[in-house]
């Protein structure tokens, strides 16, 4: 009759989103990586917050490879914990957390054309773009004419608020 006996605690590492820094949806996908040497992970608890693993009203559930969470309603970083246990009933010791930013507020920009000119005889003209709330990471399309927002061609700003240079189309209007 054989006994099996388990090593240590186990191990695994968390990813939000696929790695993403930012989302703007609450509905995220949580995937979680058995570490090497921890394949017999059965059970795992996931949660935004913290968790204290080894507590006895800890409720795990069947692992999964992926699983989906939906964050908390607000803006700001969201710190999703989870907690594997393996087949002998060990719990991890170490943290095993991720962070993402939830960023669910569309921003609302505006376009400033030569600090405010009513007119120009120049085919070039320079454009100040702000935004509310001041984005990190926000991105722009300029348009001579209308622009659909959801096929356009969008191109990073490092700041705002931005100058940026842009040719208008020939002819007056």
């Amino acid at each position: 009759e054989g006994h099996l006996l388990e090593a240590g605690a186990p191990a695994a590492t968390v990813s939000l989103n696929g790695g993403a820094l930012a989302t703007n949806r609450r509905e995220i996908t949580v995937a979680v990586t058995r570490a090497p040497g921890s394949e017999d992970v059965v059970d795992m608890a996931v949660a935004e917050g913290a968790l204290v693993c080894n507590a006895a009203n800890l409720a795990f559930g069947a692992f999964q490879s992926t699983t989906g969470l939906t964050l908390s309603a607000g803006d700001g970083n969201k710190t999703v914990t989870v907690c594997v246990r393996d087949g002998a009933g060990n719990v991890n010791n170490a943290n095993i957390a991720a962070t993402i930013a939830l960023d669910s507020t569309s921003p609302v920009g505006s376009v400033v054309i030569n600090g405010g000119a009513l007119g120009t005889t120049s085919q070039t003209v320079t454009l100040t773009l702000t935004t509310s709330p001041a984005e990190v990471g926000a991105s722009r399309a300029i348009a001579n004419d209308s622009i659909e927002c959801a096929t356009a061609s969008f191109v990073p700003v490092a700041s705002f608020p931005a100058t940026v240079s842009h040719t208008l189309s020939a002819g007056d209007g």
